[in-house]
């Protein structure tokens, strides 16, 4: 037992390690079609089935095919005929085992895959939570999990269904086989063909070897499972993406300097191998990638920062960088003063997707990251669009330092920002229009021309249009079967299946005791022998109905249980306050693992070998006080053995569980913002982080095998009245990790928020759009001695447009925080109609007020969904199309084959930045809200959409 769970631990680790390994090195067009919410759930879930099916079960697997084989050996040679009599129902129970592996296959792949389809909504709803609630999407969301788990929960039971027949049946042949065996040989010894001696060595041979295969059934199951659940992970590992960033191949030995080069370039995601685009006249694809992208800088315009140090987060620019240069960078990005603003500084952590800084404060330290490559080629996808006037134009003079000597090609809406490029070229519909410098396209007056004469009256409201973003225990078998009370009819069956199913091995101990009792009256033993093997068909009957009713009964009631503690838990997290998520400890990649893996209880195997044992104990005083003594003798000391094993897993569990969801939280970021960790060629980095969290556990799981080998053994070396003691004792690591489990999810559910978003109290006033703040201070949870606002007052009436301008990271965005109450304030009041926001319904507020921030987050559903998300009440196409024609968003729908109907893939990647911020703003217009929040609405438009939109 000992060396197989230590190959498994050591192959599972391995796996782990090269799984997301494998995910860092794919493609993009190949992350458009496996979201980070299914590869989450590929990860943890469908690897803990791997592990849990491998190790000691394989072990246990050629421990009982050995033990039947050398049964039937031993059986053979001292009476081939009731041998051949009693391998009568051998097929029945070959084919009973198949059935359940391959059910357990078949149906745990498709159990996986609707698991998948619940974890890509758990990661979508809490990765953009603050658009979800403002969206008043969260009942939606919670539906839409509960829809998915009911599709996992119908695989679930259908495999509960079959894999119980074929283990019903498997009871039934075993104990049919037994009865067959004495019926036949008890008659064969009357006739004088058979000796009694060899009646009871085949008998018993046969017996062990039979009951080997039973005890294999269960091994295969999960074996079953496993495989099922190895399919899709390898199906990972083992494909070569078609542009691999961690290939050695392409060249390295050139030095660039930066001529880029496009010809006939046709693009249309993903690219085609015909086009052609070269750096110093050599093609792309001939080029490395690791050396290509290192060459490379790219400021996006929506920033990723990742959940680490402002330190660390410029050190992914470079890994080598002093102090000093990082100050350096920082300064000449515009940064520095705010961060020594910070209390701690450069070792600020920012928070899970920089949620801790405004947008102009990430774009900053995004493009100090850049800085600090010191690349041949800068990439500026409009890289100022989130900074305030006055950070523009020294982040700006910065950039244009920073040019000097290297590539620069900028993206942008913002004419001022490129009116000094060597090269100017507009373009309209995917073709060069017009090519040339500032002065050259201004004097022909072409399409150049008038995006330059419609931004002179633009520049001047940018400038004052400023909205800018800103322990646990294990639990107990009563608690989870308290939790498990809706489905007590189910439960109570599967309960008393186990109960009855723990007596049949003591009362077959009886019938057998029985039947060597008629042998001692000869004239008696043809009638009574056949009466008692005969009982063995009652207790075939018995255990068949009894073993079907557990394993279906209580994996029902188990399926039901994990759907209601899965859907518990997921409604629990959306109704807490923003101050939750924003702790580090409530990460998106935290959450998503906590749901895909801490929920998963075995318990009918356990509580069925604990009842035989007691059972068991009792018929042996019964029968011979002496003898069951000796026995039960040792029983205290395999207890505290026992006791002080749980009690040694206990730490390391509570330990392994945050460590796995550290690995976890680390593994969703790099999946989530794969484009950056590229872009950085950062994969190895994030690759040894998530490793080096696995280190731990590793280490632990490896001790452990030692201790669960030698606790194995000792607990098979007692006597048959004791054994089921030791088979129950190998399930004692999963019951640990479904107490632990249990431990996190109920300690989740206990969590009261402090603005409960699913709440039904408070008053549901209809509102007119009057805003009033009084003397408002407020501070964020995470950073409790930073004042934000520091007594802000103002009014704004129904009708009215007030406008907010102020630097970034001025408190401009907390205050549409504090609107949509994400937060409540630490002193003053947020007053709307004059009712304080504390005493309104969080819920029924929402839905009279529209956000369209800086950073639109759009869901992996249709352009149509998009808009119309979170209504009550879906809007007519006449009014979604008026909506987008307003955000000027209408013709370009329009003109894609699926219009409305098209899918904006994961995150709305599929669009543009400027896309996906008209479809934001037509989304908050369809709403027709009294009160309409604009965070930079329009920072990502062009300038002739910007006119449009009203």
């Amino acid at each position: 037992v000992t060396c197989f769970l230590i190959v498994c631990e050591q192959m599972s680790n391995r796996i782990r390690r090269r799984f997301v390994k494998a995910i860092l090195r794919q493609d993009i067009p190949w992350f458009d079609k496996n979201n980070s919410g299914t590869l989450s759930t590929k990860l943890f879930d469908n690897l803990e089935r791997v592990k849990e099916g491998t190790g000691d079960k394989i072990g246990l697997i050629f421990q009982y095919t050995s033990q039947f084989v050398t049964g039937f050996v031993i059986a053979f040679t001292h009476s081939w005929k009731l041998t051949l009599v009693m391998l009568a129902v051998t097929p029945l129970q070959a084919l009973c085992g198949f059935a359940i592996s391959k059910s357990m296959s078949t149906f745990t792949i498709a159990e996986t895959i609707k698991y998948a389809k619940a974890g890509k909504i758990v990661e979508q709803t809490v990765s953009s939570i603050r658009t979800v609630c403002s969206l008043n999407g969260l009942r939606f969301e919670i539906e839409r999990y509960k829809m998915a788990l009911l599709e996992a929960r119908r695989a679930g039971i259908l495999k509960n269904l079959f894999v119980g027949l074929s283990f019903g049946l498997m009871g039934l042949t075993n104990f049919s086989s037994f009865a067959l065996a004495f019926y036949i040989g008890i008659t064969w010894t009357v006739d004088g063909h058979l000796q009694l001696q060899d009646l009871m060595t085949t008998f018993f041979s046969v017996m062990m070897g039979s009951l080997a295969l039973g005890q294999a059934g269960p091994q295969f199951a999960v074996l079953g499972a496993a495989q099922g659940a190895a399919a899709s992970i390898f199906e990972v590992l083992d494909r070569e993406p078609e542009i691999d960033s961690t290939s050695n191949k392409g060249r390295r030995d050139m030095k660039i300097k930066g001529n880029i080069e496009v010809k006939n370039v046709i693009f249309n995601y993903p690219s085609r191998p015909d086009i052609r685009i070269t750096i110093d006249g050599v093609p792309i694809s001939d080029i490395n990638i690791e050396f290509l992208r290192n060459q490379i800088a790219v400021v996006s315009q929506e920033p990723i920062l990742f959940n680490c140090t402002i330190e660390e987060n410029i050190r992914f620019g470079r890994s080598d960088l002093s102090y000093q240069e990082i100050v350096a960078a920082c300064r000449m990005a515009n940064a520095e003063g705010f961060i020594n603003g910070l209390p701690q500084g450069y070792q600020t952590t920012v928070g899970d997707r920089g949620t801790q800084l405004s947008g102009g404060q990430k774009q900053r330290i995004a493009i100090a990251r850049a800085l600090v490559r010191d690349p041949k080629i800068l990439l500026l996808d409009e890289a100022t669009s989130a900074l305030d006037a006055e950070s523009e134009a020294v982040v700006q003079r910065a950039l244009e330092k920073a040019s000097i000597g290297r590539t620069t090609i900028i993206i942008a809406h913002r004419l001022s920002t490129i009116k000094n490029a060597h090269k100017i070229i507009a373009m309209k519909a995917g073709e060069v229009v017009e090519v040339g410098t500032h002065e050259e396209l201004l004097s022909n007056k072409g399409l150049y021309y008038d995006l330059v004469h419609a931004q002179t009256f633009t520049d001047a409201v940018d400038d004052v249009n400023e909205l800018k973003a800103e322990g646990v225990q294990k639990t107990n078998l009563i608690e989870i079967l308290g939790y498990a009370a809706p489905h007590w009819k189910t439960i109570v069956v599967g309960l008393t299946a186990c109960v009855i199913g723990g007596l049949v091995y003591p009362t077959y101990s009886v019938v057998f005791m029985q039947v060597i009792t008629s042998f001692s009256n000869t004239a008696t033993l043809l009638s009574t022998g056949h009466f008692w093997a005969l009982m063995f068909l009652v207790l075939a009957a018995i255990q068949g109905s009894t073993m079907f009713m557990q394993t279906f009964f209580m994996g029902y009631g188990a399926e039901n249980l994990t759907m209601d503690l899965r859907s518990k838990l997921f409604s629990n997290i959306l109704s807490q306050d923003m101050g939750y998520f924003d702790s580090s400890l409530h990460a998106c990649g935290k959450i998503c693992t906590r749901l895909a893996t801490a929920i998963d209880f075995r318990l009918s195997t356990v509580i069925m070998t604990c009842i035989s044992m007691i059972a068991g104990i009792v018929l042996a005083f019964y029968y011979g006080w002496q003898m069951a003594l000796l026995v039960v003798g040792i029983l205290p000391l395999l207890g505290f053995g026992q006791a002080l094993r749980v009690r040694v897993m206990s730490g390391k569990h509570r330990k392994n569980a945050k460590d796995f969801e550290d690995s976890g939280k680390v593994a969703m970021e790099a999946i989530e913002h794969v484009r950056t960790v590229q872009a950085l060629t950062k994969e190895e980095v994030f690759h040894q982080k998530f490793c080096d969290y696995l280190d731990a556990p590793h280490r632990d799981a490896l001790r452990e095998s030692f201790i669960q080998g030698i606790a194995y053994g000792v607990m098979y070396a007692i006597t048959i009245s004791s054994s089921t003691l030791g088979f129950a004792s190998s399930y004692f690591p999963e019951y640990m990790k479904a107490a632990f489990a249990g431990g996190i999810i109920f300690n989740m559910l206990k969590q009261k928020p402090a603005i409960d978003n699913l709440t039904h109290d408070g008053k549901k006033e209809n509102l007119s759009g009057a805003v009033t703040f009084k003397n408002v201070k407020f501070s964020y949870p995470e950073r409790p001695q930073i004042e934000v606002l520091k007594g802000l007052s103002f009014t704004a009436k129904p009708g009215e447009t007030l406008a907010l301008v102020g630097p970034s990271g001025c408190g401009k965005s907390t205050v549409v925080s504090l609107i949509e109450r994400f937060y409540d304030v630490k002193a003053g009041q947020v007053l709307l109609d004059s009712h304080d926001i504390r005493t309104l319904n969080p819920y029924h507020t929402r839905s009279q007020i529209a956000i369209v921030s800086q950073e639109p987050i759009l869901f992996d559903c249709s352009i149509s969904d998009n808009i119309v998300y979170g209504l009550e009440e879906r809007p007519s196409q006449t009014d979604i199309e008026t909506a987008a024609r307003k955000a000027n968003i209408h013709s370009f729908i329009s003109e894609l084959p699926e219009g409305y109907n098209t899918f904006v893939g994961d995150k709305g990647t599929q669009l543009s930045g400027g896309q996906k911020q008209r479809i934001a703003i037509a989304r908050a217009l369809v709403r027709s809200p009294k009160i309409l929040l604009l965070d930079e609405a329009t920072s990502a438009l062009d300038t002739e959409s910007e006119k449009v939109i009203p």
